[in-house]
C-alpha cells in the first residue's frame, strides 16, 4: 500500500504520513494530500473524516496546487455534509464551481455531490440552482455511476417541484443506469458501476416511478 492511501488515520499514522510528505517532491505534495483524504472519506468515520479535513486545509494554507484546488472543495464539502453542516457544504461546492469556472480543463463531479444534497435534503431554494449546476458541468467522461445520480437528483427535485412526467422519466433513466453491468470502457468495464451504496437511491426511483405510475 502506497504510504499515501492508508485507510485509517492514527497518531502514528500521521506522523508518518508528514514525515514521508516533508521528503516528497514539492510539486506532488498537494495531490499526495487529497489523495490520502479522498482515502479516508472511503469509510467516513468521524476520525477519518476529521484527518481528511485537516489534510485538505493543509493543503490550502501549504500547497495551494491549482489544478487540484476544485477537488480539494468538493472533498471539503463532503466532508462537512458527513457533518450535517449543510450550508456549509453547499459553500464548499460552490467554491469548487469558481475554481472549474476558473480552470477550464480541470474536471470533477462536485456539480453531481451539490446537486444531490440539494435533492436530498429538500433544499428548495437551492432546486434551480442545482440544475443550473447540472447543466453546466456536464462532461463526458462519465461512469453509469455518474449518470445515475445525475438522474436522480434531477428525477427528486422535479418530483419535489411537481413535474411528474420528467420525475418520472428520470427516474427510469436512472435505473437503466444502475442496471447496467459494464461500464463502457474497455479497460475499465466494471469501474463505475452502480452498487450497494446506492441502493436506497434506486428504491427511490422505483418508488417515483410507481407514484407517478399510479397517478
Amino acid at each position: 500500500m502506497n504510504w499515501y492511501r492508508r485507510k485509517t488515520w492514527t497518531a502514528n499514522g500521521r506522523a508518518d504520513f508528514y514525515a514521508r510528505l516533508a521528503r516528497a517532491r514539492a510539486s506532488n505534495r498537494a495531490q499526495y494530500l487529497r489523495i490520502q483524504a479522498v482515502e479516508l472519506l472511503d469509510d467516513p468515520s468521524p476520525e477519518n473524516v476529521g484527518g481528511a479535513i485537516e489534510l485538505l486545509k493543509t493543503l490550502l494554507s501549504t500547497y495551494p496546487d491549482q489544478m487540484q484546488l476544485a477537488a480539494t472543495y468538493q472533498s471539503l464539502g463532503d466532508c462537512a455534509a458527513l457533518n450535517g453542516e449543510t450550508s456549509a457544504a453547499l459553500d464548499y461546492y460552490r467554491e469548487a464551481f469558481a475554481q472549474q469556472r476558473a480552470f477550464l480543463n480541470v474536471l470533477t463531479n462536485v456539480h453531481l455531490s451539490f446537486a444531490l444534497l440539494v435533492a436530498e435534503q429538500q433544499l428548495r431554494a437551492s432546486y434551480d440552482e442545482a440544475l443550473a449546476a447540472l447543466d453546466e458541468f456536464r462532461h463526458s467522461l462519465t461512469f453509469p455511476l455518474d449518470d445515475f445520480r445525475e438522474f436522480v437528483a434531477r428525477a427528486m427535485i422535479h418530483a419535489a417541484e411537481g413535474s411528474p412526467k420528467l420525475a418520472h422519466d428520470y427516474a427510469c433513466r436512472a435505473l437503466d443506469e444502475a442496471a447496467k453491468s459494464n461500464s463502457g470502457f474497455r479497460n475499465h468495464p466494471t469501474l463505475g458501476l452502480v452498487g450497494a451504496a446506492d441502493a436506497a437511491r434506486v428504491e427511490r426511483m422505483r418508488a417515483i416511478i410507481e407514484q407517478n405510475a399510479t397517478g
